[in-house]
């Protein structure tokens, strides 16, 4: 098992622009652990940071989202609702794509939802491609509280 300062050592401030508290985090010392995906399928219900409005009219930020993040699966198949630079950058990522493995921060919700600290293009773009992918995921088992990170309001205890 890794530990906290690993997993802020590697994904800590600049790269993960998520707005984790990460002072939180270090004096909670939650476990970290890692799991390797290695099919396209195994990526698809990971819950990116982004938004759709429920009414078809595109990206909203999470204060304005009365929905949780949108999967991966869910972020291929609705292309056309991302924000057009999202689509720019998403294509990019595919055609510069490698066969190396993506290391990814992920952050446990529940039993089988984890969601997307760094790496949602690199992800979805590895999805849409359909083919083998490996991806070397560290897990942050924190608590389920919007202090530490806003996203998890849909997860919190009481929502």
């Amino acid at each position: 098992m890794d530990d906290i300062e690993t997993f802020r050592d590697l994904f800590g401030p600049p790269v993960v622009r998520s707005l984790l508290d990460w002072e939180a985090l270090l004096r909670l010392r939650p476990a970290v652990t890692t799991q390797v995906m290695v099919s396209a399928e195994s990526i698809g219900g990971l819950r990116t940071t982004w938004y759709l409005d429920e009414t078809g009219a595109g990206e909203v930020d999470y204060a304005t989202s009365s929905c949780p993040p949108i999967t991966v699966a869910e972020a291929a198949a609705r292309l056309h609702d991302l924000d057009p630079a999202r689509q720019r950058h998403l294509d990019a990522t595919a055609r510069h794509l490698g066969t190396q493995a993506i290391l990814a921060p992920l952050y446990r919700l529940n039993h089988h939802d984890l969601l997307i600290l760094d790496g949602n293009h690199r992800l979805v773009a590895a999805y849409l491609r359909g083919t083998e992918v490996r991806v070397l995921a560290m897990i942050l088992h924190g608590p389920l509280d919007p202090q530490v990170l806003p996203d998890l309001a849909f997860w919190a205890p009481g929502h």
